[in-house]
């Protein structure tokens, strides 16, 4: 085959597989035919809240009280690998992680310390407590566990404040994952005036702490 043979075909394939080049192009950007790359699809996690606990820890000057929230919601977006080994997870791949509490399903198992939990809070007004992540980052992940740093955001009474806490992730024989740890929080902080009792003379801490033990499986169960 000569040079001008040579070149009069190189010019007639380009020709023929221009179009189809473009063509597939199109099908990429458009989507029907998937790109393939490293990183995995996040979805949400279900969370198990039957097996799961969210409680508010304080004390006063007559003893120490807790409350127990039975309506609450979890938004956390994860990839299905993670329920295969704890060696798939990495920061980047969370995509979301949001927590709303009801105000009114606090129950600390009196009437009178739920209705004055619920004025303090202004629950008529801001039913919801809410927690919206900004970091989440891993310390080294031994096993199946591992201890995550989280900082975020807590919305309580029309009110916002940073907060940064550390949980305890762990995964267990039946691929399930499991979050535990304890966030502190002040609530004059959020211009709430803690509740007193008998003419002031008994008090209301300030600090509480939010404890949670948190189940969840794949999305796909």
């Amino acid at each position: 085959m000569n040079n001008a043979q040579f070149i009069s075909k190189r010019k007639r394939n380009s020709v023929i597989y221009q179009p189809i080049i473009y063509f597939i192009g199109l099908m990429f950007i458009a989507g029907i035919v998937p790109l393939k790359t490293s990183a995995q699809t996040a979805d949400s996690a279900n969370l198990l809240q039957e097996e799961s606990t969210l409680t508010i820890k304080g004390s006063s000057t007559l003893h120490d009280w807790d409350v127990e929230a039975s309506e609450y919601s979890v938004i956390w977006q994860i990839p299905e690998n993670w329920f295969a080994t704890a060696g798939n997870w990495r920061d980047e791949d969370i995509e979301q992680l949001e927590v709303s509490v009801s105000v009114n399903s606090l129950d600390g198992g009196r009437n009178k310390m739920n209705r004055d939990l619920r004025e303090a809070l202004n629950a008529e007004k801001y039913e919801e407590i809410r927690f919206s992540w900004r970091t989440f980052a891993f310390r080294e992940i031994r096993d199946s566990t591992a201890t995550a740093d989280i900082s975020g955001v807590v919305e309580i009474s029309g009110n916002s404040r940073d907060v940064d806490f550390h949980s305890e992730i762990t995964l267990s024989e039946e691929r399930r994952i499991a979050a535990e740890g304890v966030v502190e929080l002040d609530m004059e902080e959020f211009g709430i005036e803690p509740p007193r009792a008998l003419l002031g003379m008994i008090r209301t801490d300030p600090e509480v702490e939010l404890h949670f033990k948190l189940q969840f499986e794949s999305a796909s169960n």
